[in-house]
């Protein structure tokens, strides 16, 4: 019909051109069967809010970008709210680290959240929402699957990330990104979720590198004749799609050495930034008499153009 939309469907996984049909399916298959590691959840009390978060993930990608990521977001039935004792014993089997909080598996394709924080006190809903949606949103990204010679199977690319940790910071920064937009969009006036979007929209992981980010948006919107929502939108579909359209934009207006800076930071360096020295080594001058103005970051409006 004339005037309706066209969307994007995002496939669950995509494949390497070198693939063939038979370990496609066999993945598939693979996939399909998998056994499960068994989990105790008793937290349905939080079903109403997943699936509002769940809605308004999938209105979010639709709406804004034109693409329709139903067949990646992980479904409520593997998506588990743990207690203490059963996240731990499940973040050890999987490898992770003992202050993991919250686990997204590319293998088994489920979401756990502990319930505690990092003392066993319950922790706030805002902040075990906030948690889930960022995970959610790692769910929808864009993975790429390459076969080995033996037909064992590894996801090289996942979101922007690739191996060794390259574009962590894009990967991680445009997942917040992601996350304070629904937020600031979609919680406030979902009567489900209102009552936690103040907290959550507050509490951000990487909230060094997304200052960073959002401070390399800024100047790119000023260096070029794109807008703030544009280079947003250009991101968030290379996340989604796997395409660097963004990734070649903000290159060509920082330059080779200060773009391989960014996409080399890995995890650790990542978290522990300085904003002051990395605004300067990047050329960021505008964003830094703004920082210093506001007593270095103490009233820093941060992502005011969401």
């Amino acid at each position: 019909m004339s005037g309706q939309p066209i969307y994007i469907i995002a496939p669950q996984y995509n494949f390497e051109r070198a693939a063939t049909p038979l370990q496609i399916r066999s993945f598939k298959y693979y996939i399909e069967n998998l056994t499960f590691p068994e989990v105790q959840t008793t937290y349905d009390r939080f079903d109403e809010k997943i699936a509002a978060i769940r809605e308004n993930l999938t209105k979010h990608f639709m709406q804004k970008l034109n693409v329709d990521v139903s067949q990646r977001i992980i479904p409520r039935t593997r998506i588990h709210i743990m207690d203490e004792d059963s996240f731990n014993k499940l973040r050890d089997e999987l490898g992770y680290s003992n202050d993991t909080r919250a686990m997204y598996s590319n293998k088994y394709l489920h979401i756990y959240i502990k319930i505690n924080d990092a003392t066993g006190k319950a922790r706030k809903e805002s902040s075990m929402l906030r948690t889930l949606c960022h995970e959610l949103v790692h769910s929808i990204s864009y993975n790429l699957v390459h076969f080995t010679d033996n037909n064992t199977y590894i996801v090289i690319k996942s979101g922007f990330k690739e191996k060794d940790d390259e574009y962590f910071l894009f990967n991680e920064v445009v997942t917040d990104l992601c996350v304070l937009q629904e937020i600031k969009n979609y919680w406030t006036s979902d009567t489900r979720l209102a009552p936690f979007a103040k907290d959550a929209f507050f509490e951000v992981p990487y909230y060094r590198a997304v200052i960073i980010l959002d401070a390399i948006m800024e100047y790119v919107c000023n260096k070029s004749s794109i807008s703030y929502q544009g280079i947003l939108e250009l991101l968030q579909n290379d996340y989604i799609l796997g395409t660097k359209d963004s990734l070649k934009l903000i290159k060509s207006h920082l330059g080779i050495a200060k773009f391989e800076f960014l996409k080399n930071l890995g995890d650790s360096k990542t978290n522990k930034l300085d904003i002051y020295e990395t605004g300067k080594a990047l050329g960021l001058d505008a964003f830094l008499e703004e920082w210093l103005k506001s007593e270095n970051g103490k009233r820093y409006q941060f992502c005011k153009h969401l």
